[in-house]
């Protein structure tokens, strides 16, 4: 669960922007693991620093649509979904390859 969000924090150390998708209702479950302060969890600012956020709502077809537009802008995509919910949503590799054949 946190092998994808700490690639990501890894890329952002090395001076990518990164855009992470979370969802609407809680956002990433990584926030509220391990001891909070001002409720906010230290693993989060840990894992989450070096990225920005936005809200997204993979399960309808607006929030895929979203997430396709910004993978045809971007170099590297870094997914930490089940790969059938990934293919299911059109946003497998194979699908994200059309679109953007550089990332």
């Amino acid at each position: 669960m946190a092998a994808g969000p700490l690639a990501a924090t890894y890329l952002g150390e090395f001076g990518a922007d990164v855009i992470k998708v979370e969802q609407p209702q809680g956002g990433d479950p990584i926030r509220g693991w391990g001891v909070q302060k001002d409720g906010i969890g230290l693993v989060w600012k840990s894992i989450g620093r070096n990225k920005r956020s936005v809200t997204i709502d993979l399960r309808t077809a607006d929030g895929q649509d979203l997430v396709r537009r910004l993978a045809a802008e971007c170099d590297v995509v870094v997914a930490n979904t089940r790969p059938h919910t990934l293919t299911r949503w059109g946003l497998d590799y194979d699908a994200l390859r059309r679109i953007n054949p550089r990332s």
